[in-house]
């Protein structure tokens, strides 16, 4: 173990400026506790805020950076962020932003010793709220980090989490022997959390860029599965799952389009072509994806 230290819209959304300059939208969270705030991420031009439902927006404490991925905790409405240099949260809206232990600098010999720190990160965040509200939410991250030595880069994913509001982390599997025993892990995770149910326990799904599984992880790894979904499958980007049905979950993928399960993973059934950066499932009407 390491030491340290979504809701019923669906929007579209057109970032414009007067110095207007091509940008990808990467990431986008609503604020339950304040339904019109809106949190939008940028692959070039920082974290962006709405309080009016998306009518308008402003630019916040993080800009000229990436932002990869974006989770917020329904408890108190604290902002996680990933960008090219680790994990940074936000208590008060967006305005300031501290360090979390999952930055760069704190991975140069998490999993295998690498003397170097790492250079990048990638992945996705998510967070498992408590069926107990005086007990801290589940986060969730699934990272690729990117080091290198004097002869090789090194690229290598994990899956962690922390349930003690970021005081430690850990892998949400500990490694028994190979740690590249799961391929979904390998590279760029892509990560989703399904609420737990009285049917099903808590669900973490993952998959990787370039591999051809999804696992999911129940009972804080109790009980592992993955489902290899075939040569046409060519890798995940992004993992959604119906907030009214956990075992329903979507992927979609670097190029084969959006697979689909009904039975929380056992089979997936889908594909198609085309590449897919970002789902959601309409909380409200769960047909809409």
């Amino acid at each position: 173990m390491i030491r340290r230290l979504p809701y019923g819209l669906i929007l579209v959304v057109l970032l414009a400026s007067s110095a207007a300059r091509a940008t990808d939208i990467t990431s986008l969270v609503l604020d339950s506790r304040a339904p019109n705030t809106v949190y939008l991420g940028t692959s070039d031009r920082g974290l962006f805020k709405s309080t009016s439902g998306a009518a308008s927006w402003s630019p916040t404490g993080l800009t000229g950076t990436p932002v990869r991925a974006l989770a917020i905790d329904p408890r108190n409405s604290n902002l996680y962020a990933l960008t090219p240099d680790g994990v940074l949260r936000s208590a008060d809206g967006a305005r300031s932003w501290t360090a979390t232990f999952l930055m760069n600098e704190n991975f140069s010999g998490f999993i295998y010793g690498f003397p170097n720190p790492a250079v990048g990160s990638f992945g996705s965040l998510g967070i498992a709220p408590a069926t107990n509200p005086s007990v801290p939410a589940t986060l969730h991250a699934g990272l690729t980090f990117v080091t290198a030595d004097a002869f090789t880069e090194y690229v290598w994913g994990e899956a962690l989490r922390s349930a003690d509001d970021d005081a430690s982390w850990a892998p949400i599997v500990p490694f028994f022997g190979d740690p590249w025993a799961f391929p979904a892990w390998r590279s760029a995770p892509a990560l989703a959390v399904a609420p737990q149910t009285p049917a099903i326990p808590a669900t973490v799904y993952t998959a990787g860029y370039y591999e051809y599984d999804v696992c999911w992880v129940r009972d804080e790894g109790a009980t592992i599965g993955c489902a290899v979904l075939g040569q046409a499958f060519v890798g995940a980007t992004v993992l959604a799952v119906d907030p009214q049905n956990p075992a329903k979950v979507y992927v979609g993928t670097n190029g084969s389009g959006v697979y689909k399960t009904g039975n929380g993973g056992a089979t997936w059934s889908g594909g198609g072509v085309g590449a897919v950066t970002s789902l959601a499932v309409d909380p409200r009407l769960p047909s809409v994806v």
